[in-house]
């Protein structure tokens, strides 16, 4: 509850029921960060009913905060693995084919303008040598 129920023993009568557990998650699309929320718990087996006891918490909105908790601890043997099996790299292929393409046109333009130019320098060279003898 977003109210605290300021009279221990009006619990059982203001409180609203969740469940029973080992423990206990709150989730809600009206949990909202920065709120302060109550929660009343009591233990229940054979011997009987203990006392309610009042437990205080408030939902954090730090994600850079549980980004850098959980930094390295989900990857592909976790979560992303199933994001992987998902992905269909059929669709990536023609783009993949054209920028292989692309890289070889490069490297054939590159090899193209080394061997040019060595052989300008080559011919150089041999004219400087000419000149010298």
């Amino acid at each position: 509850s977003e109210t605290r129920i300021t009279d221990i023993r009006q619990v059982e009568t203001t409180a609203r029921y969740l469940g029973t557990g080992l423990y206990w998650i709150a989730a809600s699309i009206n949990i909202k960060p920065g709120h302060d929320y109550y929660f009343y718990i009591r233990s229940v087996n054979t011997v009987g009913k203990s006392a309610f006891v009042e437990a205080v918490g408030q939902p954090s909105d730090d994600a850079s905060g549980y980004l850098d908790f959980f930094k390295g601890e989900i990857g592909k043997t976790h979560l992303a693995q199933e994001l992987w099996t998902q992905i269909d790299n059929g669709q990536l292929a023609p783009d993949l084919a054209e920028i292989r393409t692309s890289i070889t046109d490069v490297s054939n333009e590159i090899t193209q303008t080394v061997h040019k130019k060595l052989e300008d320098q080559s011919a150089a060279i041999q004219q400087i040598q000419k000149v010298q003898v």
